[in-house]
């Protein structure tokens, strides 16, 4: 499945971004997490993670010597939406390779560069989809986890985790968005997204939503809808985020636009790529929008992610 390593060591791999096609807050579980049912699907929109291994590990050596923290300042971000994005142990790429490493995962030094064309706090699981693309990468270069070791560490370092390392078209996920409930075709369909200048606090849109208790159960299944269904978080993230509120009127003005996660995203799906620039067009003539970004892009087809590339080293 995966390319054979050359004799490069520098890979990279896109971290596309997501849309809840539909959210569903089931209840409040007593663990302190939500219960969710959510038809996820995968954008052909992506930052990129390039890694490089610094010091190649020595194939005669205790795996248990390769264990251990990352070094420091391993982490450099560019592209255009860098800004805010922290560099140091917050990231969650210098997370997932902490936690790689300290569930028994091998590798030498490892740098990376992340280049950010997703923007961060917007709903669409940019940081997760990195996250997910540093696990891989490294179960590719160096001395990997076994599955089950894999999917701990992915859960650990968020919910949206998991889909984007082991999803494959459109899933339908419940529990913390951990369990595959279904799977279908992903819709052939161009979207419009908006990502407005702000953010929105996932923990606090959850914090915010006053949800009935959840005791037990699992997510019942449901066909994947032909048009994006209303979000259930989107009243919580109006509280929170007050600005998307007037945001929301006025794309639907123009067309039936959708919050994705716990926002601050909207998106819009259109059957085919003519329709969906002509919208974009037209938000572009709206003075109200003029700070947000607007994005075309299609529905990913397939898995999730792709293999890693290999990269030329830079000439010294």
């Amino acid at each position: 499945m995966n390319p054979e390593p050359a004799s490069t060591s520098r890979w990279s791999l896109a971290c596309p971004a997501k849309l809840n096609w539909s959210l569903e807050v089931l209840g409040w579980r007593p663990d302190g997490f939500h219960e969710l049912r959510s038809w996820f699907v995968a954008l052909d929109w992506a930052d990129r993670l390039s890694l490089h291994c610094a010091a190649a590990p020595d194939p005669n050596a205790d795996v248990g010597a390769l264990v251990g923290d990352p070094p420091e300042h391993s982490l450099s971000i560019h592209g255009p939406c860098a800004e805010g994005v922290p560099d140091d142990a917050r990231n969650l790429v210098l997370r997932a390779e902490k936690q790689w490493r300290a569930a028994g995962g091998g590798s030498g030094a490892l740098r990376w560069e992340l280049h950010k064309n997703v923007p961060h706090g917007a709903g669409l699981g940019g940081g997760s989809s990195d996250a997910a693309a540093a696990l891989a990468l490294m179960q590719f270069s160096g001395e990997p986890l076994a599955a089950e070791a894999l999917a701990e560490v992915a859960l650990d370092l968020g919910s949206d985790v998991p889909f984007f390392l082991f999803g494959d078209g459109a899933e339908l996920r419940g529990g913390r968005g951990e369990v595959v409930v279904a799977r279908a075709d992903p819709p052939v369909v161009w979207v419009v997204l908006v990502c407005p200048q702000v953010a929105a606090n996932t923990a606090q849109v959850y914090a915010t939503l006053q949800a009935s208790p959840w005791t037990s159960g699992t997510a019942a299944e449901i066909p994947f809808p032909a048009q994006p269904t209303p979000n259930q978080l989107e009243q919580a993230a109006f509280t929170r985020v007050p600005e998307l509120v007037d945001l929301a009127d006025v794309l639907r003005g123009l067309a039936p636009f959708q919050m994705s996660g716990s926002g601050s995203a909207f998106f819009s799906a259109c059957p085919d790529e003519p329709q969906a620039q002509a919208l974009a067009e037209a938000l572009g003539n709206r003075p109200e929008l003029s700070a947000a970004r607007v994005r075309v892009c299609a529905v990913r087809q397939g898995p999730v992610l792709g293999a890693p590339q290999a990269e030329p080293e830079a000439s010294s």
